[in-house]
């Protein structure tokens, strides 16, 4: 039984208590077979397709840090190469043409 409490789980069960981290992962990866989708895609690849999508959208890297729970920004700026054009724009805003 797993009885640590889960504070605002963004998964629970049908008594909207919060479930493990496992069982979601486990699930995933279940639906992700049934759904031939191979087997290089995990329930963490969409914690980095979201760091990817919110840097291509020019998401500055300090918002990004937070949604993705990263304690370090140097983990953070691995997603910084996929908005070259994000650096541009804030160079010619400050300076500019």
């Amino acid at each position: 039984m797993y009885e640590k409490e889960i504070r605002d789980a963004v998964f629970t069960d049908r008594n909207e208590k919060g479930i493990r981290p496992g069982r979601v992962t486990k699930r995933f990866e279940k639906m992700a077979r049934k759904a031939d989708l191979g087997e290089r895609i995990y329930f963490h690849s969409l914690r980095h397709t979201t760091g990817s999508w919110l840097a291509v959208q020019g998401v500055p890297m300090q918002h990004i840090q937070p949604i993705l729970s990263h304690s370090d920004s140097t983990v953070t700026e691995k997603y910084s190469h996929l908005a070259p054009k994000t650096h541009d724009r804030a160079m010619e805003e400050t300076f500019g043409e």
